[in-house]
């Protein structure tokens, strides 16, 4: 099945951010952890990938992402 485009979620909302507890990794490290989430999630859906050209061409499609769909691209 093709999808125009994939959507899923960064972390916020599988973490507690700020909270008191100090085991949730910070903001910070969440969004440093991406490329190994979106490998993580292509290789759940059958597709077999290579991390480090998720490292390298994420910027990039992050990049566009946000050029096409605006505000709706967080």
């Amino acid at each position: 099945m093709r999808f125009d485009a994939l959507f899923f979620d960064s972390g916020g909302t599988l973490f507690g951010p700020g909270s008191s507890i100090g085991s949730d990794p910070s903001p910070e490290e969440v969004d440093a952890r991406r490329p190994e989430r979106v490998a993580a999630m292509l290789n759940g859906l059958g597709k077999e990938v290579d991390l480090e050209e998720i490292r390298a061409r994420l910027p990039e499609c992050e990049r566009l992402s946000s050029e096409q769909y605006g505000i709706a691209h967080t």
